[in-house]
């Protein structure tokens, strides 16, 4: 605990490269610490804070101790999913918290807030990306509809199935749920719209109906692994990127070899901002469907790491 440790240095200025070293250390070992340890964090970026704030009011200048503090803030925002994990979450964090509260400046008391709200705007982010392809999608239906005249039934169920589609991204699953309905009313053999369906019934908190859903799909889909795809990439369009990851990778233990788990994997890294991670799963996409000539895919995947490479570039400074 950090009651138990004290900061040895004879001047502020050593007790300051003290604090930072500690500082290091704990974030270091972050992932194989326990609750104490790494609650001990705060407090340490407490007290380098207020040596450093000290030091600077007496017009000291220390860019190096300064350069080093800023690193070990932004590992501890890299890492705080890992912290608040490890300490218990916002219920023991609040606890810990100093009374009366801490100024915003020190931030790293409130790093259950700065996590919530990176999660909100990755989530608001993947809304509105998949916002945009579904509006794409319903003008390109609606220009399918007018220049190639499916038949009747071909029509409604593509217009309802877009529309629950819609409703689904912007997070209005009742309705959503029933135009999907209304869409298996005309399709009642339809893959895909029992799939959609029983996505509608997990947000919808009705676990049962899912399986049934998800059970009659299976039926009416050639694989396993033909399931899996057509729903990892419904999570993907209705902005469920963990569950969509969750059903690629078991893809890939049925299928090691499947580029289209792959490319589904990196398109999912991609809506969570993990490019690193998105630019590596479009490479073994490549790879692999180039080793089962699978020329159109593979073109698909290649402009598609395009558009990507793009985003790396811009994003880095």
């Amino acid at each position: 605990m950090l009651s138990d440790r004290r900061i040895h240095g004879s001047t502020p200025a050593e007790q300051l490269r003290e604090s930072l070293t500690q500082l290091e250390n704990r974030l270091g070992k972050l992932d194989r610490s326990g609750r104490a340890e790494a609650l001990d964090i705060p407090p340490l970026f407490d007290s380098a804070f207020a040596l450093l704030t000290e030091l600077q009011a007496h017009g000291a200048s220390f860019p190096g101790e300064q350069a080093r503090f800023e690193t070990v803030k932004a590992i501890f925002r890299n890492k705080a999913k890992i912290f608040l994990r490890i300490v218990g979450g916002t219920p023991t964090l609040k606890r810990r918290r100093a009374m009366p509260a801490p100024d915003v400046a020190r931030w790293w008391w409130y790093i259950d807030s700065w996590q919530a709200e990176l999660q909100y705007a990755q989530r608001l982010r993947t809304v509105k990306l998949w916002g945009i392809a579904a509006a794409v999608l319903a003008g390109l239906i609606v220009l399918y509809i007018t220049l190639l005249r499916p038949d009747e039934a071909t029509r409604k169920q593509m217009l309802y199935q877009n529309a629950a589609e819609r409703l689904a991204v912007s997070g209005d699953y009742a309705n959503a749920l029933t135009e999907a309905n209304a869409a298996l009313a005309v399709k009642p053999d339809a893959m895909e719209l029992h799939i959609l369906k029983g996505i509608l019934e997990e947000s919808l908190d009705m676990p049962q109906e899912a399986k049934q859903s998800f059970s009659r799909a299976q039926v009416l889909a050639a694989t396993q692994e033909t399931l899996l795809l057509e729903r990892a990439q419904k999570y993907l369009l209705l902005g469920m990127p963990n569950r969509a990851m969750a059903d690629t990778d078991l893809i890939l233990i049925g299928n090691a070899e499947s580029a289209y788990a792959y490319f589904l994997q990196a398109k999912t890294y991609e809506s969570q901002d993990a490019l690193a991670e998105a630019a590596n799963a479009f490479s073994k996409a490549i790879k692999l469907a180039a080793a089962a000539d699978q020329t159109a895919l593979e073109a698909t995947i290649r402009l598609q790491q395009a558009y990507l490479l793009q985003r790396i570039m811009v994003a880095t400074p």
